[in-house]
């Protein structure tokens, strides 16, 4: 189908849960707290409004994936997968640890080696196994009607590039 993306098995987190500081709603006083460095940015000088307090359009989720992307270059990567038939970005967040961010695509390199057998041998698995690190995926927004995992995904994506 034309406009198809196809997501390679290196993806590595594009991110579904809300871990923010400061939440009013009672049912998000059951996550856990980060401590954050004093000099953090907040979401609301990017995003015009905090967390739960207004739902982002797909341009200021855009915009806050790059703002992550540049704030924290250590830790987050942005990956333009595609575009939308709206020609919208098709954003993917890789959040990790410096030194995994640092040899992503040598990472992304062994994860589609281990993904087809054909790539890697018998005696070879155990160590390329090794030196891959666990990857994770979390889809925010599959559904274009369904807001809150965007501002999950995004809320996490803070979450992971900046708390300490």
């Amino acid at each position: 189908m034309e406009g198809d993306v196809s997501v390679k098995p290196w993806a590595v987190a594009a991110l579904t849960l809300v871990l923010a500081r400061g939440l009013s709603a009672s049912f998000f006083d059951v996550l856990p707290t980060a401590a954050f460095p004093a000099d953090t940015p907040r979401v609301a000088t990017v995003l015009g409004h905090g967390w739960g307090e207004d739902v982002s359009d797909p341009e200021q989720v855009a915009a806050y994936a790059r703002f992550l992307a540049g704030a924290a270059p250590a830790r987050v990567r942005l990956i333009e997968l595609g575009r939308s038939q709206e020609g919208r970005p098709l954003l993917m967040l890789a959040v990790s640890a410096a030194e995994h961010i640092s040899r992503l695509e040598a990472i992304r390199a062994d994860l589609d080696r281990l993904a087809d057998p054909r790539r890697v041998r018998d005696a070879e698995v155990d160590t390329v196994v090794s030196k891959v690190p666990v990857v994770v995926w979390i889809g925010g927004s599959v559904h274009g009607d369904e807001p809150s995992g965007g501002e999950a995904a995004l809320a996490l994506a803070h979450l992971l590039a900046f708390a300490d």
